[in-house]
C-alpha cells in the first residue's frame, strides 16, 4: 500500500489495478471518487456499498467491477 492519494493517481493512470484505504474522511473520498470514476474505475467502501460513498469511513477502488467485488469479499466484515 502507498500512502496519501498516490495509489489512486496510479490507478487512474492505469499503473495500478486497485487501491484500498480502510480509514478515510469525507473530504478525502470526495476528492478521489470523481477522479476514479472519470478514469473508468469502480468505487465502493470495504463492505461493497456504493451509495452515499462520501459518508463512508473506508474507500476501495479498482479498474473493474469484478476486481472491486473480489477485494471487498476478501476484506471481510467491516465494523460500522
Amino acid at each position: 500500500m502507498v500512502g496519501n492519494c498516490i495509489q489512486y493517481a496510479l490507478l487512474c493512470r492505469g499503473a495500478l489495478d486497485a487501491a484500498i484505504d480502510p480509514l478515510m474522511k469525507p473530504w478525502d473520498i470526495g476528492a478521489l471518487a470523481p477522479c476514479v470514476l472519470e478514469a473508468g474505475g469502480c468505487i465502493s467502501e470495504l463492505a461493497g456499498r456504493t451509495s452515499r460513498i462520501v459518508e463512508q469511513s473506508s474507500f476501495a477502488a479498482a479498474s473493474c467491477a469484478e476486481l472491486l467485488l473480489t477485494m471487498c469479499a476478501l476484506a471481510g466484515p467491516v465494523d460500522a
